[in-house]
Order: C-alpha cells, then sequence, then structure tokens
C-alpha cells in the first residue's frame, strides 16, 4: 500500500512540472573512525544546546508510519551531485540528524545507516542505486515581452559499490538528459566515475572523475544550496567535474583538499593541459562546541592551463549561530576554466542572510555582484535575490521559492520568479 502511495506521489510531482530530487550518498561514511571527525567548510553544532532547535526537533517529528515510508527505503542518503570532497564545504556531519536551524539543516537530508542492497561477495560488501531528477519553472520579464519555461537541467542515475574493507568505494553517475550537445554525447552524460580509499581517519584519496574543489557555493550540490540559482561567480569558475587525483583531509580545526585534473571538464576528453585545485577552510571556533556560533574562513585556488593559462583566487567567510547564518564570497580570475573557458579578467562576490523562521520555513536574501570582464568599465552585473524555503517534511519534501531583480549596466534589466520543488527518497 505505501508502495503505490508512493508511486501515486511521484506521477502527481513529475506532472506537475515539479523539481525532484532523488538523494544518494555519493560518499558516505568514510569508515567506522572516519564518521566521527567533523565536517568541513562550515562547523556546526550538531549537539546544540539550544533549547529552541530541540523544541524544533521535536515538532518536527511525523507519526511512526509516516518516517517508515522515507526511512524504510533509505535512513540516509546525501545528495545525488555530491561527493565526499563536497562535504568540505557542508555544515554538518553526514550522520547528524537535522535539528531545524537554518545553520545546519539544508546540507544533509537522510542518516544512511543500511545500503541498498547487501551483496557480501568477495570483495563487494553493498551496493547503493539511486536515481535524480531536477526541473526549474522560471518566469522573466523585462524590456522583452514576459516569458516563462520550464527546463530539466539535471537527471542523474547513481551506482556506489562499498567494498568488504569498509575503506574502499566507486562511484558511477550519469545523466542521460544532457541539454548541452555542442559535441560528444557520452562526453556530457558521466557525472562521476572515481574509486576512493581512506587510507587514515583523517585522510583519503580519489582517483577518476568527481567534483573540482572550487570555491565554496560552486562546490556544492544544487540539491542542498540555499537558492535555486548559484550565485554567479560559481556558475562561471567553479561547480565542474573532471578527471584527476586529489587528497582530502579533515581535522577539527581545519579541512582541506587539493588535487591534479585534466583541464577538459568533458568525461574522457584528451587533455589539454593540466588544472590544479585547491581549498583549506580553517574553523577558529571548533574547540568552543558552538557556544558563540561557528565561524569558518576559507581561501582557495585553482590554475591551470586549457590552450591558454588561466587562476581564479577565491576567498570566504561564513557565521552561523542558532538559527541566523551569514556569509559573504568573493573570486578574482584573470582568465577562468569553470564549465567553459572565459579568456577573460573578471571578479566577483555575493552575500547571503539567512533565517530560520520556523522549524520549516525559512528566510533568505542575497546580493551577488559579477563583472564579467575588467577591461570594460560599467559592465557590472547584479543580482538581488529573495528567497523562501519550505520544508514539508525536512528535505524529503522541499518547495523552494525566489525572486531575483537582475540589474545590468549594459543591457536592460530584467526580473525572475524561480520556483522549486523537491522530493527526495
Amino acid at each position: 500500500m505505501k508502495k503505490s502511495i508512493f508511486i501515486i506521489l511521484f506521477f502527481i510531482l513529475m506532472f506537475a512540472n515539479v523539481n525532484i530530487g532523488f538523494c544518494v550518498d555519493e560518499e558516505t561514511k568514510l569508515d567506522s573512525e572516519f564518521i566521527k571527525i567533523d565536517s568541513a567548510i562550515e562547523v556546526s553544532n550538531p549537539q546544540s544546546n539550544d533549547e529552541n532547535e530541540t523544541e524544533y526537533e521535536e515538532q518536527d517529528e511525523e507519526s511512526s508510519e509516516h518516517q517508515l515510508f522515507f526511512n524504510g527505503i533509505r535512513k540516509e542518503i546525501d545528495s545525488i551531485v555530491l561527493d565526499n570532497d563536497d562535504k568540505l564545504f557542508l555544515q554538518i556531519d553526514s550522520n547528524k540528524p537535522y535539528v531545524g536551524s537554518v545553520t545546519k539543516f539544508e546540507k544533509s537530508v537522510f542518516d544512511q545507516n543500511t545500503p541498498v542492497y547487501e551483496i557480501n561477495s568477495k570483495y563487494v560488501k553493498s551496493v547503493d542505486l539511486s536515481f535524480g531528477y531536477q526541473g526549474n519553472l522560471n518566469y522573466k520579464w523585462g524590456n522583452d515581452p514576459y516569458f516563462s519555461y520550464y527546463d530539466a537541467p539535471a537527471t542523474d542515475v547513481l551506482l556506489k559499490a562499498n567494498f568488504q574493507d569498509n575503506k574502499t568505494s566507486f562511484v558511477f553517475a550519469f545523466s542521460p538528459l544532457v541539454y548541452d550537445l555542442d559535441d560528444n554525447y557520452l562526453s556530457k552524460i558521466v557525472s562521476y566515475f572515481y574509486l576512493k580509499h581512506n587510507f587514515t581517519k583523517n585522510q583519503a584519496i580519489v582517483l577518476g572523475r568527481s567534483r573540482m574543489p572550487i570555491g565554496y557555493e560552486g562546490s556544492q550540490s544544487s540539491y542542498t544550496q540555499y537558492f535555486i540559482r548559484k550565485a554567479q561567480i560559481a556558475r562561471t569558475y567553479s561547480d565542474v567535474k573532471a578527471e584527476g587525483v586529489k587528497n582530502e583531509g579533515r581535522y577539527k580545526y581545519f579541512d582541506y583538499s587539493i588535487g591534479i585534473f585534466n583541464s577538459d571538464r568533458d568525461f574522457l576528453s584528451s587533455a589539454k593541459g593540466i588544472d590544479f585545485a585547491g581549498w583549506l577552510n580553517f574553523k577558529p571556533l571548533a574547540n568552543l562546541n558552538g557556544k558563540y556560533g561557528d565561524l569558518t574562513l576559507g581561501c582557495g585556488l585553482n590554475t591551470g592551463s586549457r590552450d591558454e593559462s588561466y587562476s581564479v583566487l577565491g576567498a570566504y567567510a561564513g557565521y552561523n549561530y542558532k538559527k541566523f547564518l551569514a556569509n559573504i564570497e568573493v573570486a578574482n580570475a584573470n582568465n577562468s576554466n569553470g564549465v567553459n573557458f572565459l579568456g577573460k579578467d573578471s571578479f566577483g562576490l555575493y552575500t547571503t542572510l539567512g533565517y530560520n523562521l520556523t522549524p520549516k520555513i525559512q528566510l533568505l536574501t542575497r546580493c551577488d555582484f559579477f563583472n564579467p570582464d575588467k577591461n570594460i568599465k560599467n559592465n557590472n552585473i547584479i543580482e538581488y535575490s529573495t528567497g523562501v524555503n519550505y520544508y514539508i517534511k525536512k528535505q524529503h519534501m522541499r518547495i523552494g521559492l525566489n525572486y531575483v531583480y537582475i540589474d545590468k549596466t549594459q543591457e536592460e534589466d530584467s526580473s525572475q520568479i524561480l520556483f522549486l520543488t523537491q522530493f527526495a527518497i
């Protein structure tokens, strides 16, 4: 009966032009020891002493039957677009429960205590299989006539094999629906293809195609970010995956990810150059157990050659206290190599304020500045965004609404309304 209800609900959401995110834990649980370390960039205090957050968590519990409906399939699955290096940019450990705070809740969906399929063969212990679909309903108006459109920029299928040593895993993910088909279909559809080994409780190495540690927001999954669209520097400089090798480290007061990659972003493309990417995060308040909030200071560099040389420097500062969040990220580029190569000197920054009005309602505002070519005067683009997220069932069911006013000095101003729904199991 529960499966029938789920199937009916799924098709209702699909035909209602919604954004559906089936979440997956791409690189969960390093091992029984590795889980114990702190999460990265924005450290939160999962053991918060704040009584209001405890009340929020209690109020958000549903009936036991409702819990079984969701958790019977999976108890914790991170977003499909996250691999473990992304957890350098999470605010809580993946094994910590939701506590109803804007400083914690948007980065983790479930707690996966058991895999999807137990294999227990000689080499493979278990296999996780997940699916995902993401769409966007957009209303836009300006000097041109009003128009609207619906797109589905992400469809994902992911397979993760966990080996018997409890330290090694293999991840393969692909997106069968690709909108940018300027060249090869197969080069576009593969999202992840890597082998990961955790050789100590704090250290891991990743070999293959994985997410690159460029920037803060740009390294996060679209399923877990605050706004429906990422900031301009994230859309331009990062949010990319490539073949390479990287080392990850997670410690109490700092976290890092550093690697060497192919500068061409398509899967198994010929090497056009070598790309270096690294990001380091400091957590100066990590020893205070959240008494004065959580402060994260990050910086990073992406440099390399793709026919031409490029370099991007970035810095981040974020502060969380109870239900309040504030952050700022800045980046400067002498050419850049994100999803597409940009042979221009550019600069951008954004700042975000967030507040969890209730355990389910999150209010947000953001100012996002970007200059795509510093050699041209009065060439700025400023996006002013406000948003609200309503978490029907934590991140299992989420509705988001954003309004964006786009101020362009070289073009006519415009406005957008974006509507998002997310369903996650």
